[in-house]
Order: structure tokens, then C-alpha cells, then sequence
């Protein structure tokens, strides 16, 4: 059963340390959860406004060759990867999903922050 509470707080703690473009294996490992799909499944339901998703294609040498906003964008031709200057035509099976945080969460972590640090409590 997936720990939705441990997901959040994951998140928050990548947010908080600026931490851009991770995967749900990165998020399952830091909230404790086995099941990266649920984990996964559930970063999907933070879409839009917690985080954005892009598919990232790999060249066959593993470079992050390029990044785009939907998979259909991904062109089935070939291109050059801006590393190894490879050129090969796309794999769905080398496509990396990856998250990253949207300005308005990181923003309203950036507040939360504050206000712990200025929050001084009344010993009486």
C-alpha cells in the first residue's frame, strides 16, 4: 500500500534542497515505498501543479540527448546526440520519464520555509 504522506514529504525535502529533475524511483527510495508504479501513478495526480512531467531520450551510449514536454513530440527520425554526436532514431524503450517541480509549489515551499525560520515560539 502506497504511503502518500511519506510521497509528499519526499517531494517537499526535494524541493526544499532544489533538487530538479528526478524520477519515481528517486521518490519511492526517499519515501520508503517498494512499489515504484504506485509511487509513479500517484506523482501523475500531482499534475499540474505540483510537478511537470518530460520524457527525456537516450542515445544508445546513455546520454540524455534531448527533453520534451509530451512523447508524441519525440520525432521517429534520425537525430544527433549533443554528447557523443551519435545519430540514431529514438527508442520508446530508452525514453526516461523525469519530474520536475512547478514554479508555484517551489514557491509555496520557499514561503513554508520562511515562515518556520521567522516562527520564534513564547517560552513562558
Amino acid at each position: 500500500m502506497l504511503d502518500v504522506a511519506k510521497v509528499d514529504e519526499a517531494l517537499k525535502l526535494l524541493a526544499s534542497k532544489k533538487r530538479y529533475r528526478f524520477n519515481a524511483y528517486q521518490v519511492a527510495y526517499l519515501s520508503g515505498n517498494e512499489d515504484v508504479n504506485l509511487v509513479y501513478q500517484y506523482l501523475l495526480t500531482r499534475e499540474p501543479y505540483v510537478l511537470t512531467r518530460s520524457f527525456e531520450v537516450l542515445c544508445p551510449n546513455d546520454h540524455s540527448t534531448a527533453t520534451y514536454s509530451k512523447i508524441e513530440d519525440i520525432p521517429h527520425k534520425w537525430i544527433e546526440c549533443r554528447y557523443c554526436t551519435e545519430e540514431f532514431v529514438p527508442d520508446l524503450d530508452r525514453i526516461y520519464i523525469v519530474f520536475d517541480f512547478t514554479p508555484s509549489y517551489l514557491n509555496s515551499i520557499s514561503q513554508e520555509k520562511d515562515e518556520k525560520k521567522s516562527f520564534h515560539p513564547v517560552l513562558i
